[in-house]
């Protein structure tokens, strides 16, 4: 799901579960509030609303990223690998 929100050319807001805000940071392509804080939540909420162009910027970068490095036709290779070698 966190692929499509990139993908869906919308800001793309997640918590700081490790592998989620990892691949937002990456990139720069989103925002990321605190898990199991309603407040975090909200507060990031107002700034996406409020950051204007920065709001495009990252939309711009989380696009980017999803279609490009982080696609499945980037990383697919690699990642059938990894499983044929679990596999042995």
């Amino acid at each position: 799901k966190l692929f499509q929100s990139m993908l869906s050319k919308k800001p793309t807001l997640v918590s700081d579960c490790s592998p989620l805000k990892r691949t937002i940071e990456s990139c720069g392509g989103g925002w990321i509030f605190e898990a199991d804080n309603p407040l975090s939540c909200a507060q990031k909420i107002i700034e996406i609303h409020q950051s204007g162009s920065e709001m495009n910027t990252r939309i711009r970068r989380a696009y980017e990223a999803a279609s490009g490095p982080l696609s499945w036709e980037s990383t697919a290779e690699s990642l059938v690998a990894f499983y044929q070698n679990l596999a042995k």
